[in-house]
C-alpha cells in the first residue's frame, strides 16, 4: 500500500503563524523548515523537506534549547560520524536529521506500545538546495502525520523563535 500527497506546506495550513514568520535566510512560507511531499508507504512514512540553504545546519545554542525541551533526544540511537547517539552529532547536522529524530521522539511519547522500536533515515536529496528526504517508521499513518507536523512546527519555533 503506497499512497503519495503532494501538499501546501503544513505550516502555511496554520496562517498567521507562515504569514507572520520573518523572511529573508527562511524558507518557502518564510519558515525554516517545510515538508513539501509525503508518501505514506505501508511501513514508513516518506517526507521531502525543504529548509533554507543558509539553515542546513543545527547549531550549539539550537541544539542545547532543543534538548532543554526534549531531554530525550540526546539518548536516541544514531549512526553518525561522532558516536553512537544523537547527543554526538546534534551540535551540527542536517536540520532534516533533527526533524526525523524529534518525529521519532514524538512517536515514542504517544505509543502505547513499549515493544515497537522507531527508526528513521535522513539523506539529502539536493544539498546546496536544502532538499533532503526523512523517513520514519511507522504503526499509524494519522500518529506518524501529526508527529511530522509537530516536530517541524518544533523546530521551526526553536529559529523563529530565538
Amino acid at each position: 500500500m503506497e499512497e503519495t500527497m503532494s501538499q501546501a506546506p503544513m505550516q502555511e495550513q496554520e496562517g498567521k503563524q507562515a504569514d507572520n514568520a520573518p523572511r529573508g535566510k527562511h524558507s518557502v512560507a518564510g519558515l525554516p523548515l517545510v515538508i513539501d511531499h509525503i508518501t505514506v508507504r505501508s511501513d514508513r512514512m516518506v517526507c521531502r523537506v525543504r529548509v533554507s540553504p543558509a539553515l542546513r545546519y543545527t547549531t550549539p545554542g539550537m541544539a542545547h534549547r532543543a534538548l532543554e525541551k526534549m531531554p530525550s533526544l540526546a539518548h536516541h540511537s544514531c549512526v553518525n560520524e561522532n558516536g553512537d547517539t544523537f547527543a554526538s552529532a546534534i551540535e551540527h547536522t542536517p536540520l532534516p536529521h533533527l526533524l526525523e529524530h524529534v518525529t521519532i521522539d514524538l512517536l515514542t511519547q504517544r505509543t502505547e506500545r513499549s515493544d515497537y522500536v522507531y527508526a528513521g533515515v535522513t539523506e539529502w536529496l539536493d544539498e546546496e538546495r536544502g532538499v533532503a528526504r526523512v523517513q520514519v517508521s511507522m504503526l499509524s499513518d494519522i500518529e506518524s502525520f501529526a508527529a511530522f507536523r509537530d516536530a517541524a512546527n518544533f523546530i521551526n519555533n526553536l529559529i523563529v523563535g530565538a
